[in-house]
């Protein structure tokens, strides 16, 4: 079963280089036949980011060794359409287990494989415009599950149960107490995107439609949500917020501890961009 991610349009951006180290969660890209080798490297480094930041799993369960991902450029609609398509396509449920740190027991579902295809007439475009790493870096998340497993309803079992389509709510209570922390300490819930249509809602954190203003919700730094890679637009100068990071606390993995309230993806541009976030129904 393939959980389809797309992405649109094209934006303007230059992209600093990505850090990481690998840890127990392991990212493993396979490339398709014929894949230009000018392409590979932003995988790796996207990789590197997430590993540095999924340390492991919050269940004993020897078969969670990470997720397979396999990354193809293939022509589709050409330039400035449909720039790709990502999501998890293969994965294992838990029923009614303990996670290490929980007191009760869930229902979780754990990616364990995935694919990212890219259109063929775009690739180049996003590399020149600084964007190839971001655009996989983000896709990456939805593959290991971000907005793509959460409440997924599986043969009437609700799995990752904190998030409930259509409701615009994410009550994960990591997550939720990260983006209280961060930005609104009197929240009750983690505005999720309802906007955008299909395969925009549902999947991001919520900002105003179409990226084309701020939402005037800010962390200690004055960052605005608008910003936040995981939203349903992209806007510059981009930042990777601990809501994020704890989110993937809340689906069932070990994460870094003391996440900082702007990592990793950093944006200089003076002018804003925006991409549209598609991920149609599946």
């Amino acid at each position: 079963m393939l959980f389809p991610h797309r992405l649109r349009s094209i934006a303007l951006g230059v992209l600093l280089p990505l850090c990481g180290q690998a840890g127990l969660f392991d990212i493993s890209v396979t490339f398709s036949d014929g894949m230009n080798e000018s392409y590979k490297s932003a995988f790796s480094s996207a990789a590197a980011f997430w590993q540095s930041q999924i340390t492991g799993y919050r269940i004993d369960y020897a078969g969670l060794q990470g997720v397979t991902i396999t990354a193809n450029v293939a022509a589709n609609d050409g330039v400035g359409g449909i720039l790709g398509s990502a999501g998890p396509t293969e994965g294992t449920f838990f029923n009614g287990v303990p996670l290490a740190g929980d007191s009760g027991f869930s229902d979780v579902l754990y990616a364990t494989a995935g694919a990212m295809t890219f259109d063929s007439a775009d690739v180049d475009n996003l590399i020149n415009a600084g964007l190839w790493e971001q655009v996989i870096c983000h896709e990456m998340a939805h593959v290991i599950g971000f907005g793509t497993l959460w409440g997924f309803d599986y043969a009437g079992t609700i799995y990752n149960n904190f998030y409930a389509a259509g409701s615009g709510q994410y009550t994960g209570a990591t997550g939720l107490a990260a983006y209280r922390a961060e930005f609104d300490p009197s929240a009750t819930y983690v505005p999720v995107e309802l906007g955008g249509g299909s395969g925009t809602s549902d999947g991001h954190w919520n900002e105003v439609d179409g990226g084309s203003a701020l939402t005037g919700i800010t962390n200690v730094l004055g960052n605005d949500m608008a910003f936040e890679l995981m939203t349903g637009w992209l806007n510059s100068p981009t930042f990777v917020s601990s809501t994020t990071i704890a989110q993937f606390y809340d689906m069932g993995y070990n994460v870094i501890p003391e996440p900082s309230p702007v990592i990793m993806v950093v944006f200089v541009c003076a002018a804003a961009f925006w991409i549209r976030r598609r991920f149609p129904a599946y």
